[in-house]
């Protein structure tokens, strides 16, 4: 895991390879930690490894959109989309609203629905 602030500082050539050393390693590393690189850039990925999500930098700099979740269990990444997020397992996705579980569909073609369903057409 690794943050850099992205400038090299006028340095001595050794300073300077290793200041660049650093900053490659950040970038490769998606400035992963458990906290927000302290400089930040727009457009930036940061991965929360506190919270293991993926984040990007909106455009104005201002805030971090969270993108999804890496699943380090089952070494999957999961989206989240607006508030809803798709969690995969080895044999279902699962629809979470806000956290809550909505739907589940195994891979037999089981479907599960929390709340009312309104049917509209046909299939």
């Amino acid at each position: 895991m690794s943050q850099h602030d992205l400038e090299i500082a006028n340095q001595t050539a050794a300073d300077a390879r290793a200041d660049i050393n650093n900053a490659l390693q950040a970038l490769a590393s998606s400035s992963s930690g458990s906290s927000a690189p302290s400089t930040t850039y727009a457009n930036q990925f940061w991965y929360d490894s506190s919270n293991n999500l993926l984040k990007l930098r909106n455009e104005a700099n201002s805030a971090w959109i969270t993108l999804g979740e890496v699943n380090q269990s089952s070494s999957r990444f999961e989206p989240i989309i607006g508030d809803w997020q798709i969690d995969l397992s080895s044999s279902s996705l699962v629809l979470k609203y806000n956290g809550t579980s909505k739907f589940k569909l195994t891979s037999s073609g089981n479907l599960t629905v929390v709340g009312n369903v309104t049917a509209n057409g046909s299939i």
